[in-house]
């Protein structure tokens, strides 16, 4: 399998249920070919068909590739959680981004 993507919905509450949370992956071997920039484009243009009105993505702050990817999709950052997530022994933040989407 070369990538993934998921949709789930945000915070479980009927107050967010025109939100999810948007996750992309792309196995090491397949990186750089443009297929977590199809994945989101195909995620973006189908959310509204779907009921989503906002689409978030949490990132670690230190894996620029994937914010560049967010961010070139026009998500803005929306906010970082600073220390939240360890890995390896190594305090990370996570940055919160969002975009909204035309209805």
């Amino acid at each position: 399998m070369a990538g993934w993507l998921g949709l789930r919905s945000f915070y479980g509450r009927p107050a967010y249920q025109r939100t999810v949370e948007l996750a992309v992956y792309v196995s090491p071997d397949h990186l750089r070919r443009g297929i977590a920039r199809a994945l989101l484009a195909h995620a973006i243009g189908a959310a509204p068909a779907l009921g989503v009105a906002t689409v978030l993505a949490f990132v670690f702050g230190h894996n620029a590739a994937s914010l560049a990817l967010f961010r070139r999709a026009g998500f803005d950052d929306w906010g970082r959680l600073p220390g939240v997530a360890e890995l390896d022994g190594v305090e990370r933040d996570l940055v919160i981004l969002g975009r909204r989407l035309a209805p």
